[in-house]
């Protein structure tokens, strides 16, 4: 009987036990769900406003969407609407697309979307031209013309802003461009019509400039002009900065040990890591014009473009031409007796600066030379000398001649100089002791000067000697004269002619045909019509500059030259044993009225120019 008991009371428990344990779980909270109906917006350049919905399941009482992002030109972010992110953008000015990342934050749940704006396209002006910005770099730039008129000749390309702010004007800096364009046509032997025709681009076109200093400023522009010169527009310019590497909190220490040609430059950096650069250049030789830093990376870019030329990496030749730690670099090949300044700046992988040029200076030791040098010109000929040097001891010295009025300007320490600096006199005139010889190739009736001086190790040990002489000939009694009676007006010649093609080259010039005359028809001449006024110089100047290339030789010719200029008309004959008659010299002013009537033309009186 109390077993019986006893089972119903367990089975009374476990009864209990089941009816707790059906009971339904305490009711649990669950976690907000933040859901974007989009995660990229695309946006026109132009800008705007934009929305962007979302949905929030199982929300928080009390607590708010809200918005994240770097961008400045993106926002603010309006999120007052449930449901709803509005925002603007501001219009893409840059042709170049861009994009952010914006955080949408709900409780602890983050989402994101993003925004990608297009670039914008460059609106071509009605006049004139588009400057497009494509790349910069520390070092280098494109840029696009887009010009209105496709079919306009155009210059463009690219200066220091420095140098521009110089001119003051659009008009200085342009005729600045027209007289370099000048001066390099006639260097090249074009006229400046086929020099612009070279030069000038027509429509859209793309242009490249490296080389360029990283943090500087620079202008690229563009203006209009015809072949002859002519601008067709104004100028239209962009700025552009350089970007800028990163510098480097930097000192050095220097100290500099000089001897006659050479130095010890011994430098502790404060960072042992950091490369740099150790050089030396003559003081006198720092421009003064730009900074230092400028000036020095010029040089230092030389440098690296010359290993590169011979077949090594950029990072190869900043490796063998810097240093890093402390250091002693022994410097030479340098003047005795020289002002020099040290230089030394950290430098990157790319062979840029990244810090400022510390410099020291210190003097080459002198060198003396006690020689005396004489110098005698015998046997003069009609082109060429003897010479004989006597020296007073075995210490070098230079000799070189050259045509007198060449550097008469000069003063004798820039004589010196160029000698030194860009004949290599090391090399290829420097003499020990006694010498003699001959010198052929010479111009007669042009006065010459032999130079001499000691050098040594690059630098002049006693003054500069000075012997002159002139190659003459014997004189001659043979005459020569350039018949000519009448000049005509190009522009009448082509109007009259149109056909003729070889015509054409004589617009707005006067024409003017001659012949020579030689009262021995066994000699020889030479003649030309020059557009300059050689009034007020000797007959030397033109016997020297007709023997110098310039005479012709022809029977007949045809020159033509600019109207209202006055010109120089000068020849001479040289007889059978090479004796030059006197010279035949002239002016003539040619005018429009002076031309003669085109009527008075025939063909034949031209020959080809």
């Amino acid at each position: 009987m109390k077993k019986i008991i006893f089972l119903t009371a367990v089975a009374a428990v476990a009864f209990a036990l089941a009816l707790h344990s059906c009971k339904p779980d305490e009711e649990q909270v669950a976690s907000p769900s933040l859901n974007l109906e989009r995660t990229e917006v695309t946006v026109p350049a132009e800008g705007g406003s934009f929305t962007v919905a979302y949905k929030i399941e199982n929300p928080l009482v009390d607590v708010k969407v809200v918005c994240e992002c770097a961008a400045e030109w993106l926002g603010p972010f309006d999120t007052s609407k449930e449901g709803i992110i509005s925002f603007p953008v501001d219009a893409n000015t840059d042709e170049n697309a861009r994009n952010a990342v914006v955080e949408v934050i709900y409780g602890e749940d983050t989402e994101s979307f993003t925004v990608l704006q297009d670039g914008s396209q460059p609106v071509v002006p009605d006049e004139g031209f588009l400057l497009v910005i494509d790349e910069v770099s520390m070092t280098d730039m494109s840029w696009t013309v887009i010009p209105a008129d496709d079919e306009m000749p155009y210059i463009s390309m690219s200066v220091d802003k420095r140098v521009y702010d110089q001119f003051g004007s659009d008009e200085a800096y342009i005729e600045e461009d027209l007289q370099l364009f000048n001066l390099m046509a006639g260097s090249s032997g074009m006229t400046l019509e086929e020099y612009l025709d070279w030069l000038v681009k027509y429509g859209e076109y793309s242009f490249y400039k490296d080389g360029l200093l990283p943090g500087y400023a620079y202008y690229v522009y563009a203006y209009g002009i015809s072949l002859s010169g002519e601008l067709l527009t104004g100028m239209y310019k962009e700025e552009v900065v350089m970007e800028s590497p990163e510098k480097v909190d930097i000192s050095f220490e220097i100290t500099c040990e000089p001897g006659l040609d050479t130095v010890a430059v011994s430098v502790t950096p404060s960072i042992q890591e950091q490369r740099y650069v150790v050089d030396a250049y003559p003081k006198e030789e720092i421009s003064e014009a730009i900074t230092l830093e400028e000036w020095y990376s010029y040089k230092f870019n030389e440098r690296i473009a010359a290993a590169v030329s011979e077949g090594m990496s950029v990072e190869k030749a900043v490796i063998s031409l810097t240093e890093v730690g402390s250091a002693t670099v022994v410097l030479d090949n340098l003047r005795a007796d020289t002002d020099y300044t040290v230089l030394v700046v950290a430098v990157n992988e790319e062979g840029l600066f990244v810090s400022d040029v510390a410099t020291d200076e210190f003097r080459t030791d002198g060198l003396f030379s006690d020689n005396v040098i004489e110098v005698e010109i015998t046997d003069i000929t009609p082109d060429g000398a003897s010479y004989s040097i006597s020296t007073t001891n075995d210490d070098p010295y230079v000799m070189y001649y050259i045509q007198a009025s060449m550097w008469e300007d000069w003063s004798d320490e820039d004589i010196i100089r160029n000698l030194i600096e860009y004949y290599d006199v090391e090399e290829n005139n420097v003499y020990r002791g006694d010498k003699s010889g001959t010198i052929t190739g010479l111009m007669t009736k042009t006065k010459y000067v032999m130079y001499t001086f000691g050098c040594e190790s690059g630098t002049a040990t006693t003054s500069l000697g000075k012997t002159f002489f002139t190659p003459e000939s014997g004189s001659s009694d043979v005459t020569f004269t350039l018949k000519f009676d009448k000049y005509f007006n190009g522009d009448d010649l082509i109007a009259a002619y149109p056909e003729e093609e070889s015509y054409k080259q004589y617009a707005g010039k006067a024409v003017l045909p001659v012949k020579a005359e030689v009262s021995d028809p066994s000699a020889t001449y030479l003649y030309y019509v020059y557009s300059v006024d050689y009034s007020e110089y000797g007959d030397d100047v033109l016997y020297s500059s007709l023997l110098n290339g310039t005479g012709l030789s022809e029977p007949s010719y045809v020159f033509s030259r600019n109207f209202g200029r006055v010109c120089t008309v000068a020849g001479f004959a040289i007889d059978e044993d090479g004796n030059n008659g006197p010279l035949f010299r002239t002016s003539i002013e040619f005018t429009l009225e002076g031309a003669s009537p085109i009527s008075e033309f025939t063909p034949d009186m031209l020959s080809s120019d």
